[in-house]
């Protein structure tokens, strides 16, 4: 008999009451410093308030508002996964033009993280890819995950080790995402 030994979770919920909720997370946008990073080829060059915040100490700056905002798809989240409690301990935006992208990365073996894609067009953007922490058994390959119906409002949680990445598109509309880290019991 050939059972599975492995098991990569991942939750793609939509966001409720999105119309409301988006206008909270621009909100807070718009009051972020945003700089631009250039990771020099592999990681690509993204526009981010996660280094600002690194740089400037203020780290988690938006955990609460976040908390807040998403507390019914975090619950929903804990549900599924059968988990108990979950904290929001760091959170950032990031937006993309047409030739910016963020390279493989993880988060480190942290608990869970999550995407929210809050200005983003299912017909000219990408989702997230997620890659496998283990290579294709019969050739070697690299397996990737792209989830489907992947929309604005949807969001994603995953365990935060597993490597993901965002790929350039070919638009001049910006892509929009708001990502956090989770501790789970």
């Amino acid at each position: 008999m050939i059972t599975s030994m492995f098991h990569v979770p991942i939750c793609h919920l939509k966001v409720d009451d999105w119309r409301r909720k988006k206008i909270l997370l621009l909100d807070i946008l718009d009051r972020t410093t945003m700089t631009d990073v250039d990771h020099s080829g592999e990681h690509g060059t993204i526009t981010t308030d996660y280094w600002h915040q690194v740089v400037n100490k203020t780290e988690g700056i938006h955990n609460e508002s976040i908390q807040s905002i998403l507390s019914d798809e975090i619950m929903e989240f804990l549900k599924q996964a059968n988990l108990n409690r979950a904290e929001v301990f760091q959170s950032w935006f990031e937006t993309a033009s047409s030739i910016e992208f963020h390279g493989l990365h993880n988060h480190g073996a942290i608990g869970y993280s999550s995407v929210c894609y809050v200005d983003y067009d299912s017909e000219v953007h990408k989702p997230t890819h997620f890659y496998a922490p283990y290579l294709d058994f019969i050739n070697g390959n690299i397996i990737d995950h792209i989830p489907e119906g992947v929309e604005e409002g949807s969001i994603l949680f995953f365990p935060s080790a597993i490597g993901h990445a965002t790929i350039p598109h070919n638009t001049d509309k910006t892509r929009t995402i708001m990502s956090f880290n989770l501790k789970v019991e």
